[in-house]
């Protein structure tokens, strides 16, 4: 009797084979991460790199892992006071969220980072691979074309230091959308899977999301040249739904924006950076390796140290170069307009209009936001496009044999030219990481939940480096200890940022009687802040407290304990006198000038010239109400001047000293606002083309 075989259904049995495709190229992926970060593999809890960006990120995980989010607030960061991440907007929701259920998993952020990493890796790898299978290429070259995509040179180059800017997963399904709005094959069931993808763009990173939005728009420009105005609704509905994915993302930092002010001095963009961070053709063309061949050495160092830097990630590879070449020759010779060729030689033209320098990116920097700058990011695109072009046209080859053989070629030149690029030695990324966690470790041992000031003062984030010191180098008290809170992190343009810019004017006696008086535990010193490797400083900071520091093991960084000096020293101060002085220093409020110039100083007199018309911004960043007495000094008469808010007009009174005058307010939580209007003439400055009406000379405030 024969036996019974049952039929599997031909759906589930092509669900099978997607899958089993999908766990070679999986596996395929595995191996190759394997071999491009073997010496990385050898300890997962060191980060693959140690420098820049990454140290960031480490810090917002580790945010979400004592306080559950990384825009929550936290007293680790800015001590005195505390730091949050609600000054500067992004929109990385979901990939912060992806990082919090690692990290809940594996409790250490350096694994987390490690992992999600990794993890890239595999999901471009698969969305790559689907979406050529989509486009009806064989297998083989699909698999070729998304290892190529997956180990591009730019995810090489940003590795785990742009974390999100290497997650570029929907950059094919992207491609594919817009090919089927080009096409004229978008149908209900694709709508609704291009506008769940839109969710996941615009919630994964602001650039792929403009980036993507620029396509949509693109692609509905061509269709309309093409008489086919049939999806034009479908793009503005899904770009709409990247942009209120964006405007969702970043809707806590407008709400604090709104609630204490905006922060006129982060993120500041201007238009003229989308020519120093514009797409350069010639960029795409030099590679990030020299090959050992000292003549191609030399020009690549000739290009590198030129005028325009910018970011050193948009070589395409030498695939990539050719598809791109050949993209740009079949715009002139594609009579028979194929549909796949003729989109991407489109797309690719379309690109290079947006990014390169002085381009429509610059104009749109120029008109509308200058908050995109850099263009050159958008090489992953173009790369996209090459490598697919250069599948495509192997695809048209009949026999196997020559295929398998081209197919071999393609991916083993593509990958060696495209893994070559230098990178950081993982034993010294190692050597230092242990280095600062051994130190931060041994000061954690004797200052548990102690404040440790850190020099030098470096604003946070993004600022110019100090001598050697690099952004977010300061941020290694914060990721590796447990309980210590560090003077780094206070935000620039906030009450923080102030008290640290006066602090760090004062003497160094009086500078550490500060210190002390606010119960700081220590001074923690790195050196490559320091023409003078910190010789200068420590040597002062010695002969007043009358203690050695302790030196890390490789020299770079330096801890004074202030604990007796502060025992001793707040002994001669009156309890009172201190409990007065500690309010003084960690006063919560700040006072700004709208529509008054910047301050002047003269010898010990301050001032700000004003318009005819302005308000005076209050922010109280305590959750409870405050009373508050401005004070100021005037040369005109106060009668001149209306000062209102909301509720009524206040009085300016005068003080006993001649020109010296005050008023009182109460304020609320948050941004509070006064009006002024002067009745004064408008001062006629030779020279000068400001508005000038009347100045606030020495003001101040007091807080009752």
């Amino acid at each position: 009797m024969e036996e019974y075989k049952p039929k599997i259904p031909k759906n589930n049995r092509n669900i099978l084979k997607t899958f089993f495709e999908i766990a070679i190229v999986l596996l395929i992926t595995t191996l190759l991460f394997v071999i491009t970060y073997r010496d990385n593999l050898q300890d997962l809890h060191i980060p693959f790199s140690n420098h820049g960006d990454i140290t960031l990120t480490l810090s917002n995980i580790k945010t979400i892992q004592e306080k559950g989010w990384f825009l929550s607030e936290t007293n680790r960061l800015g001590a005195p006071f505390s730091s949050n991440f609600f000054d500067y907007p992004t929109a990385d929701s979901l990939s912060f969220f992806v990082l919090k259920l690692i990290v809940l998993v594996v409790k250490d952020p350096v694994l987390t980072i490690n992992l999600f990493f990794y993890l890239i890796f595999l999901l471009i790898a698969i969305t790559s691979y689907l979406v050529f299978r989509k486009l009806k290429i064989k297998k083989i070259l699909c698999i070729v074309g998304s290892i190529l995509f997956t180990f591009s040179p730019y995810h090489i180059i940003r590795g785990v230091n742009h974390l999100f800017l290497s997650s570029y997963f929907t950059i094919p399904i992207v491609f594919l959308i817009c090919f089927w709005i080009y096409r004229g094959k978008l149908n209900k069931k694709k709508l609704l899977f291009s506008f769940l993808i839109m969710l996941i763009i615009g919630s994964t990173g602001i650039y792929y999301a403009f980036f993507s939005v620029f396509l949509l728009i693109f692609t509905g420009f061509l269709s309309l040249i093409n008489k086919n105005n049939k999806y034009l609704l479908h793009v503005i509905i899904l770009s709409t739904t990247i942009c209120l994915t964006v405007l969702t993302c970043i809707a806590p930092n407008i709400i604090y924006s709104h609630k204490y002010g905006k922060n006129n001095v982060i993120s500041n963009r201007h238009p003229n950076e989308s020519e120093y961070y514009g797409l350069k053709i010639s960029s795409l063309f030099v590679p990030n390796s020299d090959y050992n061949l000292t003549f191609l050495k030399n020009k690549i160092d000739l290009y590198k140290n030129s005028y325009f830097k910018s970011e050193n990630t948009s070589y395409l590879g030498i695939i990539g170069i050719i598809g791109f070449l050949i993209s740009l020759i079949f715009l002139f010779i594609d009579k028979k307009k194929n549909k796949i060729i003729s989109f991407i030689s489109y797309s690719t033209i379309g690109i290079l209009l947006l990014s390169v320098n002085f381009g429509f990116g610059s104009i749109f920097s120029y008109l509308i936001s200058a908050k995109i700058r850099a263009y050159v990011r958008i090489s992953i695109y173009l790369e996209f496009l090459s490598l697919l072009l250069i599948i495509y046209l192997l695809n048209k080859i009949k026999k196997k044999n020559i295929l398998i053989l081209l197919a071999s070629l393609t991916f083993i030149i593509g990958f060696i030219d495209q893994i070559s690029i230098k990178r950081p030695s993982f034993h010294e990324i190692q050597n230092q990481f242990i280095n600062d966690k051994n130190f931060v470790e041994k000061i954690e041992e004797n200052h548990k939940n102690g404040l440790i000031y850190q020099l030098p003062y470096k604003k946070f984030p993004e600022s110019e480096p100090i001598n050697q010191l690099s952004d977010y180098d300061l941020l290694n008290i914060y990721v590796h200890s447990k309980t210590l809170k560090s003077s780094y992190g206070a935000i620039k343009g906030r009450v923080a940022d102030k008290w640290n810019i006066k602090l760090n004017n004062l003497s160094t006696i009086d500078f550490i009687n500060e210190l002390c008086i606010l119960d700081f535990n220590g001074i923690y010193i790195d050196r490559l802040g320091y023409e003078d490797n910190g010789i200068k400083i420590e040597t002062e900071i010695e002969k007043i407290i009358k203690e050695k520091p302790i030196i890390s093991d490789n020299k770079r960084l330096s801890f004074f304990d202030l604990n007796k000096y502060k025992t001793s020293y707040l002994k001669t101060i009156d309890q009172n006198k201190l409990k007065s002085l500690k309010e003084k220093y960690l006063e919560t409020i700040e006072i700004n000038l709208e529509n008054c110039y910047e301050t002047e100083i003269e010898q010990d007199q301050s001032w700000q010239w004003c318009q005819k018309e302005g308000k005076i911004k209050i922010y109280n960043y305590s959750d409870k109400k405050r009373f508050i007495k401005l004070e100021f000094d005037l040369i005109v008469d106060p009668k001149d001047i209306l000062i209102t808010n909301q509720n009524n007009q206040i009085d300016i009174l005068s003080s006993k000293t001649k020109n010296h005058f005050y008023l009182e307010t109460e304020i609320n939580a948050g941004q509070n606002t006064l009006t002024f209007k002067t009745k004064l003439n408008q001062i006629e400055a030779k020279n000068d083309q400001r508005n000038l009406y009347f100045q606030f000379f020495n003001l101040s405030h007091f807080v009752k």
